[in-house]
């Protein structure tokens, strides 16, 4: 159990047994991110076979399949949760004899998930085209609908400096594998930014961009400056695509809040 603040970057975990609850990760504490992991295969007796959240979580760029219990397979969201947020996840493939994925509501948005939830948030339902699910492969074929589907913004930033670069303040730059985090897929063109980030673990590897991406940087330019400001302005009110980057606290509207934010990263990728 994780009863602290606690971030699990490009960890897999998998094959856990419980008698109760939460076989893989059980979330009790005031913080958890879980970035770039894997959760497959895990049991539990009652409820979150995956992963059982009774604290706050953030489960970002991550896949959850092929976990088993009998409520919340993979992820159950307890009675009284603090805060929890979904994003860029492949939920797929969990069973359960209730909800198979992700039971009661939270934050889920910008995620592939099998059966789909009716609270989540730009997200799709289809198979999401691993490589070798039989295999425990999960990386992305060409034409996977999650590639360049994420949203930038809501990658986990780069706390542990995983590129030992120094830069803290970038959005984590690799995936799984090493590779670069976010990349040109060729699915989505013409959002503004070089590339928008993949849904799951790993990143297709298209075209990787090579400058530090921090949230704010909606033309990719390397630092966050009066020309993110314009096109913030630009954009103001309701989003209207399915990038929308000008909306940095990724709530479907440009307002002051992102505002607020853009000029307190004012310089930061620099």
């Amino acid at each position: 159990m994780v009863s602290a603040t606690a971030q699990f970057l490009n960890n897999r975990v998998t094959g856990n047994k419980a008698g109760l609850d939460g076989a893989g990760i059980v979330a009790g504490g005031t913080s958890v991110t879980l970035a770039n992991c894997i959760v497959s295969g895990n049991s539990a007796g009652r409820v979150g076979g995956g992963i059982m959240v009774s604290g706050s979580i953030h489960v970002g760029n991550c896949v959850v399949i092929s976990n088993h219990a009998p409520i919340g397979g993979g992820i159950r969201i307890g009675i009284s949760p603090k805060h929890v947020v979904i994003s860029n996840t492949i939920l797929y493939d969990n069973a359960a004899q209730q909800v198979s994925d992700a039971h009661l509501s939270s934050q889920v948005s910008y995620c592939v998930i099998g059966g789909g939830l009716p609270w989540a948030t730009n997200s799709i339902t289809t198979d999401p085209l691993f490589v070798d699910t039989a295999n425990g492969d999960y990386r992305l074929q060409p034409g996977s609908p999650a590639i360049d589907r994420g949203h930038n913004w809501l990658v986990a930033t780069d706390d542990l400096d995983l590129d030992n670069d120094g830069n803290t303040d970038e959005l984590t730059p690799l995936d799984l594998d090493g590779n670069a985090r976010i990349a040109n897929g060729g699915a989505r063109s013409g959002c503004g930014a070089p590339a928008i980030v993949d849904i799951g673990a790993y990143e297709f590897q298209g075209v990787p961009i090579t400058i530090d991406l921090c949230i704010g940087d909606t033309d990719g330019n390397g630092a966050i400056d009066v020309f993110d400001l314009l096109e913030l302005l630009s954009a103001w009110g309701l989003c209207v695509d399915d990038c929308c980057l000008a909306d940095l606290v990724v709530d479907g509207v440009i307002d002051v809040f992102d505002l607020l934010d853009l000029l307190a990263a004012w310089g930061a990728c620099e």
